[in-house]
């Protein structure tokens, strides 16, 4: 039987997601570490020291905009935490140009570190966390805002792209 990711809790109208986000994240950078780790033995090629200066400015990139996707939350009183009902639509701060710009940043801190880390087996998975976000955390989030909002999440859905 074929179970989708996407479940909603009638009772208190939140998402019910199977991995949260940050565990997500957690989960690559382990992956990606045992990757390196593996491939190192029978592949023992790096990136280059100068990029672990650009995977730096990246993670520094990644963590001050995800703040300010935070504060953006927070001035709309709404709340970030997956587990928690979502109160309203953000379309402010980074919202404006992108539907998951919190995303965005753990998909740049991830390919920062893997820089960072002189990892080619790291950056290489990145497109497969673009591809387990999008099936297990944003598709579950937006037919959760869909039946949550109905038209006024369509509208803002249709008006923004899912990644840039």
């Amino acid at each position: 039987m074929n179970q989708s990711p996407i479940r909603h809790s009638e009772i208190d109208g939140r998402l019910d997601l199977r991995v949260l986000p940050l565990t997500m994240c957690l989960y690559m950078v382990i992956f990606g570490i045992a990757t390196t780790w593996i491939c190192s033995w029978l592949f023992p090629v790096q990136i280059g020291k100068l990029w672990g200066f650009v995977g730096l400015v990246m993670l520094f990139i990644s963590y001050y905009s995800t703040k300010g996707c935070f504060r953006v939350f927070a001035e709309a009183k709404t709340n970030t935490n997956t587990t928690k009902p979502t109160l309203v639509i953000v379309d402010a701060g980074p919202y404006q140009f992108s539907r998951n710009p919190m995303y965005l940043c753990y998909v740049v801190g991830y390919a920062g570190l893997a820089l960072l880390a002189n990892s080619i087996p790291m950056l290489a998975l990145t497109p497969i966390f673009i591809v387990w976000i999008t099936r297990w955390i944003i598709i579950p989030e937006e037919s959760y805002l869909t039946h949550h909002f109905g038209e006024d999440y369509l509208r803002y859905k249709s008006s923004k792209r899912r990644w840039l």
